[in-house]
């Protein structure tokens, strides 16, 4: 049971510390850089990772970083994708009613 309870507080700390980095990170980056929602939102969540000691590129952690990749795309990759389109989206025509 103890194991069990510190596995939780764990992955709890892991969850504040990786919420708040890819925060500084969205603080940090401008969202129209990007090409897309899909390239804003990927390359927030490799920075991400990145500063959390995780690289895609490291032979000894590229499965964990491909795990929390894809756990991270779940959890925050719709939030990046509302905050692209409200910050770069692209305006719609307002239809003139007289024309």
């Amino acid at each position: 049971m103890l194991i069990t309870e510190e596995i939780l507080r764990e992955a709890q700390e892991f969850s504040e510390e990786m919420t708040k980095t890819l925060f500084d990170v969205m603080d940090e980056t401008h969202p129209c850089d990007f090409e897309s929602e899909e390239e804003y939102a990927e390359s927030v969540v490799d920075y991400t990772l990145g500063r959390l000691g995780y690289d895609m590129l490291d032979d000894d952690r590229a499965d964990d970083y491909e795990d929390l990749y894809e756990i991270a795309m779940r959890s925050f990759g719709q939030t990046l994708f509302i905050f692209y389109d409200q910050i770069c989206g692209k305006e719609e025509e307002i239809e003139n009613p007289l024309d």
